[in-house]
């Protein structure tokens, strides 16, 4: 029990230095040119593109956000071009928010220099600390209920 806390207490402790870690190699990597997105953005158009076209509903659910806070971020979305509102065919009364080619564009570029960042920051531990990291951060997955649709990781 007393161990059990001890951990918890080193992972309260350890929350906020990895979120201002984060923060400050985010803060580093290169942004979109032409859209200038936030990362949050980012998370929105990546899900677009993976699961196709949602309703704002919908979005505000997975995005665990108020529908006002989702509108704003896929007005955003619309204004550069990266996204747009389309009727449902089977139902006109329903809008979806559908990834134009240049979201698609956008979003391989945004994920490919992401990808090189991470790729870098691993260059810097062993084979056996990326397993670990690898594993711990399923691990975190798992009991926060993470995304169910992530891709397979090594």
């Amino acid at each position: 029990m007393l161990q059990q806390r001890a951990r918890a207490d080193y992972l309260v402790h350890l929350m906020p230095l990895m979120k201002k870690g984060i923060d400050a190699r985010l803060a580093g990597r290169p942004k979109l040119v032409e859209a200038s997105m936030t990362l949050g953005q980012y998370q929105v158009l990546d899900h677009l593109a993976q699961q196709g076209p949602q309703t704002m509903g919908e979005l505000a659910h997975w995005g665990g956000v108020a529908l006002s806070s989702m509108t704003a971020t896929i007005q955003r979305l619309v204004g550069v071009g990266i996204v747009t509102r389309v009727r449902d065919d089977r139902d006109r009364r329903v809008v979806r928010i559908r990834v134009t080619d240049k979201g698609q564009r956008e979003c391989r570029i945004q994920h490919r220099r992401a990808r090189e960042h991470i790729e870098a920051l691993l260059k810097t531990l062993s084979e056996t600390e990326q397993k670990q990291m690898i594993s711990a951060f399923r691990t975190l997955e798992r009991i926060l209920g993470g995304d169910r649709t992530r891709r397979s990781t090594p």
